[in-house]
């Protein structure tokens, strides 16, 4: 990372930040929740909800891909010694009495750039991307690529939660979607790959077509942060999904098949 790369980033993250960078004091899990403190205080006014005990705590969810990416940066600032800035999501989120974390970038410098930390890889988990520098919003990340060119690269996952409607009680096929996908390519996390909408003005596309077959579902399971899934009878047949349309899958330009990993 160049000089000039390094104050480009700084000036880039300015007005997303909630206060100057600062080490972490304290870091620690419990359950399903990372709860963390700067050794900076705070300077700005915590939310309502937020108990007189826990005035400088900050919390993460871990459920969410977004709040293990952000924990992995956490431990990576933890080892290096790092700096990072943290943007408040002015709520409780987590815990009913922390306040939430929405955003974490580690402090850009030439120590940044060589720490082993979060990096971004192709699904694929062995081709490597670049180093993430920082999280600008909810699931982006902002990462230095590691073939040489300059600047910083972003990548936004963007994920349908729609349920996938199948045929057969081992919900393997075609799979259909009742609902509208607003991003090509979108990542199905229940299949484990991006997908886009066939067309629905085909009628072999439209799921109802299929008359009185029943139609089965991916049914997510606990524990819920670890997505699993089974396939479970909707007790419905196909003509009564006048509206689901078949998917088929679409690799992402930067990624693949999959999600882009981060570790």
């Amino acid at each position: 990372m160049t000089y000039r790369l390094i104050i480009l980033l700084t000036i880039l993250f300015i007005p997303l930040l909630s206060h100057a960078a600062s080490k972490i004091k304290q870091l620690e899990v419990q359950g399903e929740t990372a709860i963390f403190t700067l050794a900076d205080p705070k300077s700005h006014a915590v939310p309502s909800c937020v108990s007189s005990d826990n005035q400088n705590k900050w919390a993460i969810n871990l459920n969410s891909l977004q709040g293990q990416a952000m924990y992995s940066l956490l431990v990576t600032a933890v080892s290096k010694g790092m700096e990072v800035d943290v943007t408040s999501a002015n709520r409780c989120e987590a815990l009913p009495n922390v306040e939430q974390a929405a955003y974490l970038a580690l402090n850009v410098s030439q120590t940044a750039q060589t720490a082993q930390g979060p990096a971004l890889y192709k699904s694929d988990g062995v081709t490597k991307l670049g180093n993430i520098v920082a999280m600008p919003q909810h699931n982006s990340y902002y990462y230095v690529p590691d073939d040489g060119r300059k600047g910083a690269d972003s990548y936004t996952l963007y994920e349908d939660n729609q349920n996938m409607l199948f045929l057969n009680a081992q919900c393997t096929g075609d799979a259909y979607v009742d609902g509208t996908i607003y991003r090509i390519p979108s990542y199905s996390r229940r299949l484990d790959l991006y997908i886009y909408h066939t067309s629905g003005s085909q009628s072999e596309n439209r799921l109802y077509t299929k008359g009185n077959i029943p139609v089965f579902y991916l049914e997510q399971i606990p524990p819920y942060h670890e997505f699993n899934y089974t396939c479970t009878n909707s007790n419905r047949v196909a003509s009564d999904y006048t509206a689901a349309v078949k998917v088929v899958t679409k690799p992402h330009d930067l990624c693949g098949e999959s999600a882009c990993i981060i570790k």
